[in-house]
This record gives C-alpha cells, structure tokens and sequence, in this order.
C-alpha cells in the first residue's frame, strides 16, 4: 500500500460526513432518496465534524453544495447559501449526467421564512422545486418529471448552523 493511501480519507469515513439517506415514505413518495452534501469549502455537513466551524471565516453565511440523485442517471445539483444575520436565502438549481457538463436551470433569491422557489423545464428534467428552512433544517421540495418518471418529495438536506 503507498504512503498516499494511507494517510488520504477512506471513502467511508468521507461518506459519513457527505451523505444522509432518507428512507422510502409517504413524503419521499415512496423513494429511498440518497442525499450528498458539501460546505463549498469542502467540509463535511453531516456527522460529528460537521458544522460551520469548518469555515476559516467568522462570518455565519453558509453556501453548501447538495447533490440528490433523481432517476437513472440524472442527478438534481443545488448551491444554497443562506445568512442568519440578514434572513438571506438563495438557491441555484441545476442538473447533471455522469460523463456530461451540469446544465444550470435557474436562480432564486429569497428569504428563510419563506423559502424560494423555482420552475424549470429542460429536456430530461421539468417541474418545481422549493428550497425552505423547517426546524433549523434546509428542506427541498421536488415536484417534476426526471427522465420520464414523475416524482414528488419533500426532505430534509442540511442542518442550519446557527
């Protein structure tokens, strides 16, 4: 075994720091959803070293990156970023295919109370998906078509770190 790869993180240990599963359920409609989430510095949102303090900066804005894959190949891509301070949140929306550049599909500026949503309509993927704070939770909201199948969920991605 080479030196490199034993001092890298395995990928088990970078799992339990990026990634949630969300058991099949009426609000997941039925789905097991697998959900990975990143600080966009690359820290880890979940587990024991999660949290904001994974930043170098004091400020308490938050950009995380979530990937939920939808059906097949087609994955849901969202950059949140949200700020405690000012009530700021903001979402942007897009979707990728592995082997194929991530295709943007919108923008929306809002607020934590009452979340932000968007509509889009792209080849393989249209509906509307809203991205809303509950309990110091990031929810996201999908009603749309994903490569021909119709899905509706509602879950949690992140924890807040207030």
């Amino acid at each position: 075994m080479s030196e490199q790869v034993k001092t890298e993180e395995t990928l088990g240990t970078w799992l339990e720091g990026h990634h949630r599963v969300e058991g099949p359920s009426d609000a997941t409609g039925g789905e097991e959803l697998h959900i990975y989430a990143k600080y966009a510095s690359g820290g880890p949102v979940y587990g024991e070293s999660a949290g904001y303090d994974q930043f170098e900066s004091t400020e308490r804005t938050s950009i995380v990156d979530v990937t939920v894959p939808l059906h097949g190949a087609l994955a849901l891509e969202l950059r949140t970023e949200t700020d405690p301070e000012t009530g700021g949140l903001s979402c942007r929306l897009g979707c990728a295919v592995p082997f194929h550049s991530p295709v943007r599909l919108g923008e929306a500026k809002g607020n934590l109370n009452d979340g932000v949503s968007m509509s889009f309509d792209y080849e393989v993927a249209r509906g509307r998906v809203t991205v809303y704070v509950k309990n110091a939770w990031v929810w996201l909201r999908y009603d749309g078509k994903a490569m021909g199948k119709h899905l509706l969920f509602d879950t949690r991605l992140y924890h807040l770190p207030l």
